[in-house]
């Protein structure tokens, strides 16, 4: 697999509360998005704890070799609790939270943990897809048919996530999804999604190296505005060579 991921300030933040992860060794690759709130660096924390703890139980788990979408949900909910813990120990940070999606790619199997509104799209015959279902208040309204998705892109009230690491026992949503050896992955938090059409990522998926997608990605997003910090990581898939 070819990837790429970075992480931007954005054009009008004083502190990037993002973080990311981008690996792979011989065997599968590990790719990790979240996005980190709570005020006064906190976010800063959460975020980074949770990419901390992931990565960690994860090497636990592959060592045990057990199953991987089952192992990525508990190194999610480790995370949580440990971001939690953390939290209670200082007031400052009382309340923190961070977003997650964590994918592992496994051959031609994406295995995906997700929580709050960071998302990963599917890149697959020039047509995108979102495979993540935000947890947000406006997805909720969109799905009990109060407003339109139209209506949630520009609704006074779409940065409230009801889902975030920070809780004792945050549920999570696990994916298991089958790629093709001409596939692209994009993980990515809100500070993209929410500044970049769907319209706008497809066409700049279509070419070039995951770097230069990334680069024009997060380029769009300040263009548009870039409210928020922005981060992405994009993947393209390929079968691995039988040793």
């Amino acid at each position: 697999m070819k990837y790429f991921g970075k992480t931007d300030i954005g054009s009008r933040r004083s502190n990037n509360e993002d973080a990311f992860y981008a690996e792979e060794n011989e065997s599968r690759g590990l790719y990790i998005v979240a996005d980190g709130m709570g005020g006064h660096k906190a976010g800063e924390v959460a975020s980074s704890l949770a990419i901390d703890t992931i990565c960690t139980e994860m090497m636990i788990h592959d060592a045990k070799e057990m199953n991987i979408l089952s192992s990525l949900r508990s190194a999610v909910k480790s995370a949580s609790k440990r971001i939690y813990r953390h939290a209670q120990k200082n007031n400052d940070l009382l309340g923190m939270g961070t977003t997650v999606d964590a994918c592992i790619i496994d051959d031609l199997t994406a295995y995906i943990a997700h929580v709050g509104d960071s998302r990963v799209y599917l890149f697959r015959e020039n047509k995108l897809h979102q495979i993540t279902t935000d947890h947000s208040l406006v997805e909720e309204m969109v799905q009990n048919h109060q407003i339109t998705p139209e209506e949630a892109l520009v609704h006074p009230m779409r940065n409230i996530i009801t889902r975030a690491l920070g809780d004792e026992n945050v549920l999570v949503d696990t994916i298991e999804l089958e790629l093709t050896e001409k596939d692209k992955l994009l993980l990515c938090s809100d500070g993209l999604s929410g500044m970049v059409s769907d319209d706008e990522i497809c066409a700049l998926m279509l070419e070039g190296t995951p770097q230069t997608i990334v680069e024009n990605l997060i380029k769009k997003a300040n263009d548009n505005g870039g409210d928020d910090n922005i981060t992405a990581i994009v993947v393209f898939t390929e079968k691995r060579e039988e040793e």
